[in-house]
């Protein structure tokens, strides 16, 4: 299988998100070649305070060293001494005083060295514990009065990889768009940290003040075309490690308020189709019990307070604020501040997030403050948890970005974008399965879509397996809308209506009023017996849901009824079984108890006339997506081969997403040997068809 994105075509795109970081471009200068400027764009060095907790540990003589090892290519020179130190290691000791080793000699103090690589990818080993660190170059250390630091310069893009890789920790690298994700998170919090600098000599310290920077870890190359717009961002980017099923807004760090980013209340971390959660199970929750004479002392510590005086705790989760009310005295206290008192002295997990709820109870004439909660962190913004659960079900990384940040807005960077964000898709070969291309990567293959139209092939195999007397005699006169049939929908996606249809025409147009007015003329149970069949036979993973009554049968029937979802692995094999094409086709009698050949090779037909004239086709504007249709990159919207000379395939247009309903556009078909499945989310089933024609024209060499 190849790498998640094609090399020829996304290669180096992360160092285009970068691009707003760079320096102005001259206004004359020779003309660069677009990885010239891309090299150019995320070449940005900033300074990093490392080693802050290590020289911590240190100083108090918990840590008993700090080893850095360097190679012979390293220059090594102490610029207060003016003088070059020859030594392999340097090693950082405390009994007392803290000691600099370099090798067996101990250098003079105060120290300013430096330490230099012979290339511009140069780094240095540091032990620390049990641990090995891999820090760029070049290394300043400074040993004077004021302490021990150590700080070293890196590009801009690396530091932000390396930070999303060691706040999920090496374990997690292969979710790539979670990492990813929370790396466009960082990339956008670089501008606060630019205003407001509170480092001296720094941009940032490798405490979670800043970023957990733990050096060169990161194992990702992939690169981006866009990025979020970090100029119409009101507040701050935040994230933490797991929500527990709500994020919550900015008003947990104030009692002022603020615009925000995330929503009034934060947002559901959840599927909203099927009400599955991302973060939230048994190990997420958890419970404390402190006396309330303590939590007094911890919160409010030069208050006085008698045993017997009448105090109530309350938890205002809609205001988000605690409050602790004496008579008719009341202070309001930000959750977050209220969990960092307990926790500087209980333990900085003791109250684990900001996600809880809190009892009062009596024990033994001892009055208890009970916390239960879920979550890790202040549980605002991007939950780190939920986003590795969404990447494992094949949502990319600008999904996961909306899911956090419903207000978001993205941009492209520089120029005119190759893609769209939002494009998903799997290229394979239709005679062995093979997957050519995956993107966004490996897990979008598990990835879950509303079936929507795609159901209408399937009931269309019905038909010509079950009910020849259907294809052959029955008509429908589809008008564009429905007035008499209240068991029917409304009206069909095109408003004017397709005419008279018999199944040859209603699959390539789609129609939805054909395929719902069959509601009275198929069995559930003899259509159900045949789907369960043909699914089993296919390899597809998929069970019809619950139908109660005629509505709801025809919605089903016409791709309507959303609650049936498909894996892109169920399409591939989907488009695979459907494929006679040539001499790349599945010849041999597939499923030959449910299916022959020649019933495969009729709807077959149909797909390719939904390349020729249907909704797949070469139209000018597709059908219904006239606004949203500008929006195409001119290399889609221009793109001149026609799909009618060998390519097939079915459109369709569902309802998706993750805490809110998102419309989803998909194309699943092919052309000669090639198969593609394309999912775009903010699109319909017509410029999915556009993105799965520019990208069978890459692949078949049009």
């Amino acid at each position: 299988m190849n790498s998640p994105c094609d090399e020829n075509r996304v290669s180096v795109r992360f160092a285009v998100l970068f691009f707003y970081l760079a320096v102005s471009v001259l206004a004359v200068q020779p003309v660069e070649t677009r990885d010239e400027q891309y090299h150019r764009a995320f070449d940005i060095p900033v300074s990093i305070d490392i080693l802050s907790k290590q020289v911590r540990l240190l100083r108090e003589g918990t840590l008993k060293d700090i080893t850095v090892t360097i190679d012979d290519s390293t220059e090594i020179r102490d610029t207060l001494h003016n003088e070059r130190i020859m030594a392999h290691t340097l090693t950082f000791t405390n009994d007392g005083v803290i000691r600099i080793m370099a090798d067996s000699r101990e250098a003079a103090r105060p120290v300013r060295i430096i330490l230099n690589g012979a290339s511009k990818d140069a780094s240095c080993n540091v032990r620390v514990g049990g641990e090995v660190r891999r820090y760029p170059l070049p290394m300043t250390i400074v040993y004077d009065k004021n302490g021990l630091r150590f700080l070293v310069m890196e590009e801009l893009y690396r530091y932000i990889l390396d930070s999303a890789s060691a706040e999920y920790g090496m374990e997690y690298i292969k979710d790539q768009e979670a990492v990813m994700a929370l790396a466009h998170v960082i990339a956008a919090r670089y501008r606060f940290k630019q205003e407001a600098r509170v480092h001296d000599g720094a941009d940032f310290c490798d405490l979670t003040h800043c970023q957990v920077y733990r050096g060169r870890i990161a194992r990702i190359t992939v690169s981006d075309e866009w990025m979020i717009d970090h100029a119409a961002l009101p507040v701050n980017m935040f994230f933490h490690s797991r929500c527990g099923g709500n994020t919550l807004d900015e008003r947990v760090f104030s009692n002022h308020g603020s615009k925000r980013v995330t929503g009034n209340e934060g947002v559901k971390d959840y599927l909203f189709q099927d009400g599955t959660w991302l973060c939230r199970s048994a190990d997420s929750t958890w419970e404390r019990s402190i006396s309330r004479e303590e939590l007094l002392k911890l919160i409010l510590p030069d208050a006085r307070h008698r045993a017997d005086e009448p105090i109530s705790i309350q938890y205002d989760r809609k205001r988000l604020e605690l409050r602790i009310s004496e008579g008719n005295k009341t202070i309001s206290i930000p959750p977050e501040t209220f969990r960092l008192a307990i926790n500087r002295v209980k333990g900085w997990n003791y109250i684990k997030s900001n996600n809880f709820t809190i009892k009062e109870t009596i024990v033994d004439e001892k009055h208890l403050i009970n916390f239960r909660g879920e979550g890790l962190g202040h549980c605002v913004g991007f939950c780190q948890h939920g986003a590795l659960a969404l990447a494992r079900r094949g949502y990319n990384r600008f999904e996961i970005l909306e899911h956090y940040y419903p207000t978001l807005t993205l941009k492209p960077v520089g120029g005119n974008p190759v893609t769209t964000p939002f494009l998903s898709y799997c290229v394979f070969d239709l005679s062995t399965g093979a997957v050519r291309e995956i993107c966004p990567g490996q897990d979008f293959i598990h990835r879950r879509i509303p079936a929507g139209s795609v159901f209408k092939l399937i009931v269309a195999l019905y038909l010509v397996s079950e009910r020849p007397d259907i294809v052959n005699e029955y008509t429908f006169n589809c008008c564009g809308t429905n007035t008499h049939d209240m068991a029917m929908p409304d009206r069909c996606w095109n408003q004017h209506g397709h005419g008279a249809l018999q199944l040859k025409d209603a699959i390539p147009y789609s129609c939805n009023l054909y395929f719902a007015s069959l509601y009275n003329r198929i069995s559930i149970k003899k259509f159900s017996d045949f789907f369960n069949a043909f699914c089993l036979c296919a390899g597809i993973q998929a069970g019809l849901p619950r139908i109660s009554g005629d509505r709801e049968w025809s919605l089903m029937l016409a791709g309507l009824d959303f609650r049936l979802t498909f894996a892109i692995d169920d399409y591939i094999k989907l488009v695979r079984f459907l494929n006679c094409s040539g001499s790349y086709a599945t010849v041999e009698e597939a499923c030959p108890a449910v299916l022959s050949y020649d019933q495969r090779l009729a709807i077959f037909r149909a797909l390719k006339e939904t390349c020729i004239k249907g909704t797949a086709g070469g139209v000018t504007k597709p059908y219904g997506a006239e606004c949203n249709y500008q929006a195409l990159p001119e290399h889609v919207k221009n793109e001149t081969w026609d799909m009618s000379e060998n390519a097939w395939g079915k459109t369709a247009t569902v309802i998706d997403g993750t805490n809110l309903p998102v419309s989803y556009g998909m194309f699943i078909g092919g052309s000669g040997r090639t198969g593609v499945v394309v999912v775009l989310r903010k699109g319909n089933g017509h410029l999915a068809a556009r993105w799965a024609r520019a990208v069978l024209s890459h692949y078949t060499g049009h």
